[in-house]
This record gives structure tokens, C-alpha cells and sequence, in this order.
């Protein structure tokens, strides 16, 4: 299925999705390929990255985040020893909290202040491009001073979701590789797309099936459900 997972939790996924985040069948579909994307380039399962996901997408979409970039948020946490549960409770914390503007308390404030920002002016910046604020909230307070650092994020995101950002805080790289990951899936996809309409699905001369591994092409060819890296996985 889509994300290596059974059919019919993968449907149940596309169909809730849909609603949940105002997204097309086709749209959904492609954040399928780009969730496989990460999962099979990162120490993490797709279906661990879904269920984040399916919980923190909704949240993301009012915070400025895209579902996909919220996918890589997710995968950079999920690589990094978050479990699956305390990571969605974080991500919607952490969404919630640069959201704020001027409903922030005053210890948010003081936080904001340490770093040189507001928290008007991050939420503002969300809403337009949500995943470079994100970066730039973060790298602000990797470059404080040490023994700043745990109480500015204390002060901003508060004490729940202190593991993780503080993770997120201190291994940037893991969350721009995921980025960079999620915005490269679409043309890997795309590329995937093209093979398929230039050669006859089903079996090849040789008796193989599909030569591209599930997990990239997202189990949207009939013929690729079939298994992993069927007959040639080394012609993808």
C-alpha cells in the first residue's frame, strides 16, 4: 500500500486526510510518496511519520506549516528518539506557541526578547513562510549561550515539549535534511511518474514486475504493490 502499511489503513488515512486537511485525493497522495521519501532515507517508518502527522497536519495548516513540512518535522524528531506520541503533543505545542502573538504571556515575551523577536512578529512570519521562521526561531536560540538556551526554550515553548525542541534546537542539520528530503520527493516522484508512462506495466521480459522500490513510488502503480525492488532494483 501507499505508506507500506495495509490498504485499508492507508484508505481510512487518504480518507480522513482529505477532510482533516483540505486536501485533494491527488495532494494526498503525493504527501504519501514524500512521507515513503523520508522513511526510507531516515531512521524512521513511514507509518510512525503518518500517524504524527495525522495528528499535528490540522494544526500545522493554521500555523503556516504545510503537512509535508510538518512531515519533516515529525521524521527529524522520530530520527532523533522522540516516540511517535510525545512528538505530536510537542509539534502542536511548539505550533501553538509561535502562533501566539499577542495573546503570548509575559514570560513568552521575556523569551522572545532573549532571542531579538516578538512574538507579533513570529506569528506574522509563520503565516507567510511557516518552515523558515521555524528555522530561524531555532538556530536564534542554538546560538545563545549556554546556559540560556534551556530556559529561553522553557520560557517560549514551555515544559512539555522541552525535549524536543530543545533536540530540534541542537540538531538543526536533522530537520533541514528532512526538508530538503520532503521538497526533493515531488521531483524523484515525478521522475518515478515518467519511467512508468515511457515502459508496459506488469511484468518485464525478463519476468520481473516494477523496478522501483515501493517505499518511493508510494504503491500508486498497480504493479508496484507487488513487493520491494521486485526483478531490477538497480535500473531505478
Amino acid at each position: 500500500s501507499a505508506l507500506d502499511i495495509s490498504a485499508d489503513q492507508a484508505g481510512d488515512w487518504a480518507a480522513k486526510w482529505e477532510v482533516a486537511l483540505n486536501m485533494s485525493h491527488e495532494q494526498i497522495m503525493d504527501l504519501f510518496d514524500r512521507i515513503n521519501f523520508l522513511a526510507a532515507n531516515t531512521a524512521t517508518s513511514a507509518e510512525e511519520i503518518a500517524q504524527v502527522v495525522g495528528k499535528t497536519g490540522s494544526v500545522g495548516n493554521i500555523a503556516g506549516m504545510d503537512p509535508m513540512y510538518t512531515a519533516a518535522l515529525a521524521d527529524a524528531l522520530l530520527s532523533m528518539g522522540v516516540d511517535t506520541a510525545r512528538a505530536a503533543t510537542s509539534i502542536k505545542s511548539i505550533y501553538t506557541n509561535l502562533s501566539l502573538g499577542a495573546s503570548a504571556t509575559t514570560r513568552m515575551q521575556n523569551g522572545w526578547a532573549r532571542i531579538g523577536m516578538t512574538a507579533e512578529s513570529v506569528a506574522a512570519s509563520m503565516q507567510s513562510n511557516g518552515p523558515e521562521t521555524m528555522k530561524e526561531v531555532f538556530e536564534a536560540i542554538g546560538n545563545l549561550p549556554d546556559d540560556q538556551r534551556l530556559a529561553t526554550i522553557t520560557d517560549i515553548f514551555g515544559r512539555w515539549p522541552l525535549e524536543s525542541a530543545a533536540k530540534v534546537a541542537e540538531n538543526m542539520q536533522a530537520f533541514q535534511d528532512a526538508i530538503d528530503m520532503v521538497e526533493g520527493a515531488g521531483d524523484a516522484g515525478h521522475r518515478h511518474d515518467e519511467r512508468h508512462r515511457r515502459q508496459p506495466a506488469g511484468p518485464d521480459a525478463a519476468g520481473g514486475s516494477c523496478y522501483a522500490d515501493a517505499a518511493q513510488c508510494g504503491g500508486r502503480h498497480r504493479e508496484c504493490r507487488t513487493g520491494r525492488f521486485a526483478a531490477h532494483p538497480e535500473r531505478y
